[in-house]
């Protein structure tokens, strides 16, 4: 899915989550743990922001930490990770602490340096610690994205049972689940009149009014009836391809 979701201005911006980490024997440094994060960098050079927590790593000793690569298309909605305007998310950075622990807790978090100095690395290739260690050097997380936004709407698709007009006596009545306890509250009303309740009559009777101003509010705000969502009137998509489309489209 897409992380983080896109508002209603079309512009989001992707943000990786925590990375998958993991070691390897090899080396011989020292048993330590770290606090590793990713940011994305598209084919401009720009690049995101981290998450605010990173992952924690406890690296036995003879040992070295490991960032796997995020998946190729990992946004599941785009072809090979690309923005509608053809801005490839292709490459990562990684970034890397040595945390202090505390009461178990490891510390650190926010100083974490960058590690691939040489530039991003490929979707595919995961990041390996060299042998000499950490590389304090580096540049910290960025604090502002600076992706290329994604251009592209996520749609939702909900399909709803037809609801058949009664044509004949022994047909039932359709309604939908949002609106059982208004006939709930009619068929009580009706039910304690007919016992002489009056005060329990009025009661459910009120609650069936309600319910009925509440069914008709609803259908004024929806009188055409469908079902989607439909395009901003504003998207690059109605303005450019389609056209300006009338409100109903």
């Amino acid at each position: 899915m897409l992380f983080p979701p896109p508002n209603n201005q079309n512009n989001t911006q992707p943000a990786p989550q925590v990375p998958i980490v993991q070691t390897v024997v090899s080396g011989a440094l020292v048993a330590r743990t770290y606090l590793l994060k990713i940011t994305f960098v598209d084919s401009l050079g720009g690049e995101s922001t981290s998450t605010t927590t990173g992952a924690p790593l406890f690296i036995p000793a003879n040992s070295l930490g490991v960032v796997k690569s995020p998946a190729l298309g990992f946004f599941g909605v785009l072809p090979d990770g690309a923005s509608v305007s053809g801005v490839q998310y292709n490459r990562y950075n990684v970034y890397a602490v040595k945390a202090t622990l505390i009461n178990g807790i490891p510390t650190n978090e926010g100083s974490e340096t960058l590690q691939n100095i040489s530039g991003p690395i490929s979707f595919g290739t995961d990041w390996t610690e060299p042998g000499t260690g950490l590389i304090t050097t580096g540049a910290s997380v960025p604090r502002v994205n600076t992706l290329q936004p994604v251009g592209a709407y996520v749609m939702k698709f909900e399909y709803y049972k037809n609801r058949l007009k009664l044509v004949t006596a022994d047909q039932f009545l359709q309604i939908p689940d949002d609106y059982i306890d208004v006939v709930i509250a009619g068929v009580t009303a009706l039910a304690m009149k007919l016992m002489g309740k009056v005060e329990e009559a009025q009661m459910h009777f009120q609650i069936f009014k309600t319910g009925l101003t509440e069914m008709i509010q609803d259908k004024n705000q929806f009188p055409e009836g469908v079902e989607f969502i439909r395009p901003d009137s504003n998207s690059y998509v109605n303005t450019q391809i389609l056209g300006y489309l009338d409100p109903f489209f």
